[in-house]
């Protein structure tokens, strides 16, 4: 079952601003461990949250992430939600802004969760998460109307 969801703002973004650390890490051969990087708006407001177990430099363009997690609240309009993604180990590249992961991974936002397995991010103009294998759709409003 393929499930594509398209969020406005997505985690490679944080990528680059993790990539200086990444690479002075690479060149002790340390991978960075439990890091915390919240993202800043203009006006000093926190708009994303991101973090991890580690973090690994495979290559000049290519990054793997263990316990992934990014926290932001998505802007469309005048309305917002509260997003949410969760990875248990994500291989990104950054020339390519994408990302893939043969694990789990949990998607939360307001009003529904999505999770499965061997999913993939597709970044550029397309930002959308591709779902291949074991994909579940939650909507908190019509639980008890469906179970």
């Amino acid at each position: 079952m393929l499930l594509a969801l398209d969020p406005v703002i997505f985690f490679l973004t944080v990528i680059f601003l993790l990539w200086p650390s990444l690479a002075d890490c690479a060149v002790s051969g340390v991978p960075m461990v439990r890091f915390l990087l919240p993202i800043f708006d203009e006006d000093g407001n926190k708009v994303l949250e991101f973090s991890g177990e580690r973090a690994d430099l495979m290559s000049d363009n290519d990054v793997r992430i263990f316990s992934a997690s990014m926290q932001t609240v998505v802007l469309e309009g005048s309305n917002s939600m509260e997003l949410s993604v969760a990875a248990d180990e994500a291989d990104v590249s950054i020339k390519d802004e994408a990302a893939v992961g043969n694990g789990m991974i949990v998607i939360n936002g307001s009003g529904f969760s999505v999770i499965g397995n061997d999913w993939e991010f597709v970044g550029n103009s397309d930002k959308k998460f591709i779902i291949s294998s074991g994909a579940q759709v939650f909507f908190d409003k019509y639980q008890n109307e469906i179970l």
